[in-house]
């Protein structure tokens, strides 16, 4: 899609350049990334909350996760092209879903990483934890072929065989 000239949108670019959006809502054709923390006993953490941080960004582009407001303006959770690491905290019992933008094609790697503390204040934390996006299509490997050479019509028990292998085209597969 591209970027709107509507104000609290400004973040994703000039007016009118391209965005690529995992939205929000649902779609089905499309993947629906969030998070949860449905599954995580109740008085767990101090203050029923964890904070889930965005740690780093590899990619071509810029990264931002957002909602949208009850009026349809964006709120920005996370941004890449203003400084890392940004964090939100999240209660317990949610279950929850973003827009997750990228400003580019290519493959993206988003780093999380939750931190908490448990009720008696020791503090938890999880491994840094990676996550992969390709926006557009997958990088596809060339069709390849492969012919042996050197085989014979039979062989006999112990009989030393010498093969060849050649794939066409040469790629870096092995």
């Amino acid at each position: 899609t591209t970027v709107p000239d509507v104000p609290s949108y400004a973040f994703l670019g000039p007016v009118g350049s391209t965005v690529y959006i995992l939205p929000q809502i649902q779609n089905p054709d499309l993947l629906w990334p969030g998070w949860e923390t449905l599954n995580l006993p109740t008085g767990t953490f101090a203050g029923a909350k964890i904070r889930l941080t965005l740690v780093g960004v590899d990619g071509p582009g810029n990264v931002s996760v957002f909602v949208n407001d009850a009026f349809g303006a964006a709120q920005v959770l996370f941004r890449s092209d203003d400084g890392l690491p940004d964090g939100i905290d999240v209660g317990d019992h949610v279950h929850a879903h973003a827009n997750w933008a990228f400003s580019a094609l290519g493959e993206y790697t988003l780093k999380f990483q939750a931190t908490a503390n448990l009720l008696d204040g020791t503090p938890v934390t999880s491994p840094v934890t990676d996550y992969t996006f390709v926006i557009g299509d997958l990088n596809q490997q060339p069709e390849v072929e492969l012919d042996i050479f050197g085989l014979e019509d039979s062989y006999t028990p112990g009989q030393q065989v010498n093969l060849v292998a050649m794939q066409t085209p040469e790629t870096d597969l092995d």
